[in-house]
């Protein structure tokens, strides 16, 4: 039995001259130090060992194409017409192309027929289907701490615990200075004729408001460590160590970890939450996840909409006290298991691949 790999596309770039941090992380298994490449070294890397996908220099051989830089990059640089051409290319090939929105805020940008824009970043219910959701892709801190890939569960106690270490704070100077940023995007767009504007929504406001109301509930144990800046204002290399430790510790000293989205609609909370084997309490503001169609997402987390934010406190008692206690350890593996093979790179390369299998039939 020999298996098949799948092969994908990638424009190329200047090599010399482009940086790392400015690519589409599903290509950067395959970047080389001056073309793209299939290396067991960076695949191993990335977790990809053994992998199922090849880089091809010919197109016409790809199952799906990867766009190097940002969907906005090729807007900023007036190329709208190279991705026209790449689509209709992708439209005579059957297959389809996939770019990635940068950014914290959900901008629109032209749609192109078969180019798929994948961003972490948006409002559900103002995208088209060709906008789909892409996680943040992060390191495993987990193991790096825990010194285990194995999640180290939780029993169900009769208390829940939920974890939040973060920037949440009632200040009215900071709730002013986070509406001031979105007036100034929302200014910025008015002046490019982009009348598409983000809504106000002081995160730090709003995540306190909501972590005070499950403190005052003596049916829930609140591990809360509030910061009064990002990353607790961190700057030497020795603080951003403490602080890191101290938020992933609060996490995994937890069964469930409170997720509201920041700056832009989405939550880096919510995958490194999956990322421990720990429970998302997910309060849902028309967010992008990834994959809907394939991962039913509230089998792995307490789903609260932004209209039950008052309820909040009662949505996850009635959740915990109803879950059975194997149930509860099953989930924390479930969820563990998610992050490595849905919402790694190989993962969501995966998807890619399962996408272009639908699209035939």
């Amino acid at each position: 039995f020999i298996k098949i790999k799948t092969k994908l596309y990638i424009p190329n770039i200047n090599f010399q001259e482009t940086r790392p941090q400015v690519l589409f992380p599903l290509c950067r298994p395959f970047l080389g130090q001056d073309s793209w490449e299939n290396k067991e070294s960076n695949f191993k890397e990335w977790r990809m060992e053994g992998g199922m996908f090849e880089f091809t220099n010919d197109i016409a051989t790809a199952e799906f194409v990867l766009l190097p830089f940002s969907i906005n990059y090729y807007f900023e640089h007036r190329l709208q017409t190279y991705l026209d051409a790449l689509s209709k290319r992708c439209i005579g090939l059957g297959i389809k192309a996939y770019g990635f929105i940068s950014g914290d805020f959900g901008i629109h940008l032209n749609e192109f027929e078969n180019i798929i824009y994948l961003r972490p970043s948006g409002f559900r219910s103002q995208l088209s289907a060709a906008n789909q959701g892409l996680p943040v892709f992060l390191s495993d801190h987990y193991s790096r701490i825990m010194e285990t890939k194995e999640v180290t569960l939780r029993e169900k106690n009769q208390l829940p615990r939920v974890g939040f270490c973060g920037h949440a704070s009632m200040s009215l100077e900071k709730r002013v200075k986070e509406d001031l940023k979105v007036m100034r995007e929302n200014a910025l767009r008015v002046s490019n004729n982009d009348w598409v504007l983000e809504p106000i929504f002081p995160s730090a406001f709003h995540r306190a408001r909501k972590l005070k109301s499950l403190e005052r509930n003596k049916n829930i144990d609140a591990n809360f460590i509030y910061r009064s800046q990002y990353r607790a204002g961190a700057h030497s290399e020795e603080e951003k160590k403490r602080t890191t430790l101290e938020y992933y510790h609060n996490m995994i000293d937890s069964d469930y970890v409170f997720c509201l989205r920041g700056g832009g609609n989405f939550s880096v909370r919510l995958y490194e939450t999956l990322m421990c084997g720990r429970i998302p309490l997910f309060i849902n503001t028309d967010c992008i996840l990834p994959q809907a169609n394939t991962i039913d997402w509230k089998k792995h987390l307490i789903w609260i909409e932004w209209s039950d934010r008052s309820r909040i406190a009662e949505i996850l008692l009635d959740f915990h006290n109803e879950i059975h206690n194997d149930d509860f350890k099953a989930m924390q593996i479930a969820n563990r298991g998610l992050w490595i093979n849905q919402l790694s790179v190989s993962g969501c390369l995966n998807h890619c691949i399962s996408k272009f299998n639908l699209d035939k039939l």
